[in-house]
């Protein structure tokens, strides 16, 4: 009961079915009814993609292999990594407040006098109150996120960089580009 394409006539099977000597019971028709959606389903997907319309798929972005160095250098070496930082937005800071004051505090909180592991920037802001993007060694990591550590009021979270990037972009776009005279 072929057709010359090769799918099945289940009309005239089941009446060919029903005056024969083999009846159909419900499960087997509800079986052959799956079978004929499931046929008409591939048909429908392949004549999609002959029509020229791409199939949607997505693929799980792998991120690559990072390999961290273990290596102990000498300290004549000159070839060494930066020390990691941690980037903090610091929010609803008074008006008055300036970047010499924040690196201030958080010398005086960690009990630190090394000024160059600190990074305070001054963010724009929309109203009076001040936002600071802070830089600092990640060996304080603890210390900063606690809300003892800052005054009352203040908002403390990661620094989103991404959040950022209209900022950062109006500022470096004022700075010259390297020549290739200053580069050699």
């Amino acid at each position: 009961m072929q057709n010359k394409n090769g799918s099945i006539n289940y009309k005239d099977k089941l009446v060919s079915d029903k005056t024969g000597p083999n009846k159909i019971t419900a499960t087997q028709l509800k079986n052959e009814i799956e079978k004929v959606i499931s046929n008409i389903n591939k048909e429908s997907a392949e004549n999609i993609e002959n029509d020229g319309f791409k199939k949607v798929t997505y693929k799980k972005k792998t991120k690559p292999n990072t390999t961290k160095g273990t290596a102990e250098q000498e300290e004549t070496e000159n070839f060494k990594a930066c020390p990691s930082k941690m980037w903090l937005y610091i929010g609803r800071v008074s008006e008055g407040v300036e970047e010499v004051d924040v690196i201030n505090y958080i010398k005086k909180k960690c009990n630190t006098a090394v000024e160059t592991d600190i990074v305070v920037s001054q963010l724009s802001t929309i109203g009076k109150a001040k936002s600071f993007k802070v830089g600092i060694s990640n060996k304080y990591h603890e210390n900063l996120n606690q809300a003892s550590f800052w005054p009352a009021n203040i908002i403390i979270r990661r620094f989103n960089f991404w959040a950022h990037k209209k900022n950062s972009e109006e500022e470096t776009a004022n700075f010259s580009k390297p020549t290739e005279e200053k580069m050699n």
